[in-house]
């Protein structure tokens, strides 16, 4: 069929309408041009032009538009067509995604800085590499507009964003590091561990009754857990999987504040390299949703500890911690991918620095 029969035959088609306008039959049939210019659609539409609110749609809608967030990335990777260039064909990756952008800017609204984004504790197969980030800042999003579409109070661990939510500082170059290898050998090491302890108290049963000191066998405890210290911090350093973070935990009514001040600060480059907060759960009335919040705060090298009391000193500056109050711990991030958390069976201390250790000053 050729396009100027389709269109006859479009509108010309008998299309019926319940009620197309106050006072006309119900149940009769109207052509969709009919239906068109009927004067019931006409009121309508006219009414719906007065009541616009430009001022609203310009500052709330429009801003927030999918085209509008489209063409600013495109804008910004400076491949937005100009009228008379074609518009350059785009790979898969310069796909915009729809996200969600419902939630109300922050009340106070931080500089609109530019966050730039890297990766950084996070499994390579959740990287995302679309120009809209879902768990972090886009390319040259502002740091307000971030904050605002990805509040940590409301956005939920089972959308898109998962559990985390990241940001990083401008001066940040991902390093090399080496997962699979720190994950693989720190596990076997983890597994000789197990093995040697439950040899060194099967031994010390077999000994004489008064020969069975515990002192003799904490000794023997002591000394390989150090050895297994050793073992992990060298293989750290040799998969360059060398980063830590500062754990902050948040109460729920306080977490937007808190990593609103956080992001800022990363963002400037104040605190460490990057920064991330834990999203909310999935119903309000479950318990993970009443307990604390984490924020991790990271330096990039566990062993400086002038850099790790340097971001902490600032933390306590802007109010995060209080070096008087409750003590906040430091984590290397080897520790985080071989899962050690307290309490482990290897006798291992999860934590490598308290605020304490470093004095009040």
């Amino acid at each position: 069929m050729s396009l100027s029969s389709f269109l006859s035959f479009f509108f010309s088609t008998r299309l019926p309408f319940a009620e197309i306008s106050p006072g006309e039959p119900a149940g009769q049939e109207y052509g969709l041009m009919d239906y068109l210019c009927s004067e019931g659609e006409t009121a309508r539409l006219e009414e719906e032009v007065a009541n616009f609110d430009t001022e609203h749609y310009w500052s709330t809608v429009h801003r927030y538009s999918y085209n509008t967030i489209k063409y600013n990335v495109l804008a910004a990777r400076e491949i937005v067509p100009s009228a008379s260039s074609p518009a350059p064909e785009l790979e898969a990756s310069d796909v915009v995604q729809p996200m969600d952008i419902s939630t109300p800017e922050l009340s106070s609204v931080p500089p609109s800085t530019p966050i730039p984004t890297h990766d950084f504790d996070v499994p390579i197969s959740s990287t995302d590499t679309t120009p809209v980030r879902p768990n972090r800042p886009s390319p040259n999003e502002p740091i307000s507009s971030f904050l605002a579409r990805l509040r940590p109070s409301s956005t939920l661990s089972t959308s898109p964003t998962g559990s985390w939510i990241y940001t990083t500082s401008y001066s940040y170059e991902q390093p090399r590091a080496d997962l699979k290898k720190l994950v693989a050998d720190g596990t076997k090491a983890l597994k000789a561990h197990e093995e040697a302890i439950a040899q060194v108290r099967a031994e010390h049963a077999k000994k004489p009754k008064k020969k069975q000191t515990p002192a003799a066998l904490t000794r023997e405890l002591t000394q390989h857990r150090k050895d297994l210290e050793n073992t992990l911090f060298n293989l750290a350093r040799q998969t360059n999987v060398v980063s830590g973070k500062w754990l902050l935990f948040v109460l729920p009514e306080k977490v937007d504040e808190v990593w609103g001040i956080v992001a800022e600060a990363t963002a400037k480059g104040e605190l460490g390299f990057g920064a991330k907060v834990a999203t909310a759960a999935v119903a309000a009335d479950d318990d993970n949703a009443k307990k604390a919040r984490l924020i991790a705060i990271y330096t990039k090298d566990y062993e400086d500890r002038a850099d790790v009391e340097r971001v902490l000193r600032k933390m306590a500056a802007l109010k995060l911690v209080d070096l008087d109050g409750r003590p906040v711990y430091y984590k290397c991030d080897a520790y985080t991918h071989l899962d050690i958390r307290g309490g482990n069976e290897w006798g291992l201390r999860a934590s490598m620095y308290s605020s304490r250790d470093f004095g009040k000053k």
